[in-house]
This record gives structure tokens, sequence and C-alpha cells, in this order.
């Protein structure tokens, strides 16, 4: 079947009305299909955040999963709502590090990049003391944290953020 039902407010009362699914778009580009193929990519880097949380709290930081996007809902008169969550460009991972230093970790995997909003949301960390960085791998991770660590202690502080490396 090709329709799918919604809600259309008359008056007090939601009625049912039917309306197109995906009305003369071609089967190959509904983007039900589309999304099943970037579902893939997604869960190859959900991984990389689940395993970037793990080894992060195994070494004594206070870190959460930070969600980002939008929905739409219909509300109670059947009208159609937009509801954004979390800021634009904000990082897949957000928490402190042992000492007390904000960590904000961008996971990518294969040839994906941050976008320009990621870029500039680890840029502000980086600048206001705490450390952001992205990462494809859980050991570049491990890496980019301990170079930190021996920068800080040295006394040289990262101020900029250039592609996936701290400058």
């Amino acid at each position: 079947m090709t329709m799918e039902e919604g809600t259309k407010a008359t008056g007090t009362k939601a009625q049912s009305v039917a309306r197109p699914r995906s009305a003369g778009v071609p089967e190959s580009s509904n983007p039900r299909i589309l999304f099943k193929t970037s579902r893939r990519k997604r869960g190859r880097e959900t991984e990389l955040v689940q395993a970037c949380l793990e080894v992060l709290r195994l070494r004594g930081c206070l870190m959460w999963r930070n969600n980002t996007g939008a929905t739409r809902y219909a509300d109670r008169y059947g009208r159609m709502r937009l509801v954004r969550f979390g800021p634009r460009g904000s990082s897949d991972i957000l928490g402190l590090l042992p000492g007390g230093r904000f960590l904000a970790v961008e996971c990518k995997v294969g040839r994906n990049k941050p976008t320009l909003c990621q870029q500039v949301f680890l840029n502000q960390v980086n600048e206001n003391g705490g450390l952001g960085v992205c990462v494809w791998s859980v050991g570049e991770l491990l890496e980019q944290i301990q170079n930190s660590e021996l920068r800080v202690k040295n006394g040289r502080k990262a101020t900029r953020h250039q592609g996936n490396q701290v400058i």
C-alpha cells in the first residue's frame, strides 16, 4: 500500500486522512531505501563511538554520548512540528578527563570528514582550554589525549584545531 495514515485537525476533533507516501517519486529514490544504505555507515560510526566511550570510561573519564539532530511530530491538533535537539556541530562524545579538563570527541569512519559546524565546535572547545578532537580509531583517540597531556605538562596549551590534528 502506498498511502500513510495522517491526522488533520477540524474544529476540535482530529480526523484521520490519507496522504501519499512517495507521490510521483520513483521507488529507487525513496528516502527509506536511501536511509538503509546510510544506516550501515552510521552503524560503523556507532560502534566506534561505543568503543571510544568504553576506553575513556576505563581511563576514569566521565563521558556521555551526545545526540544532535531534529525530528518532526504531529502535535495534538495534527499540525507538524519540528523539534531540534543538541547544538549544531556538537561532538559525538562529551565529558571530562580525570583532571577536570573538558573533552569533545567527534568520531568518523572511512573517508568521512567533520562538517564545518563540527570543526567550529572543536575549535571553540580547544580555544577555551578543553580538548576537542576528531578521530577515526580508538588508538588515535588515546594518542591525541596522551599528546595533549604532554603539552599541558610542558606548559603549552592547545589553542587551534585543524582537520583532525590539534596544533
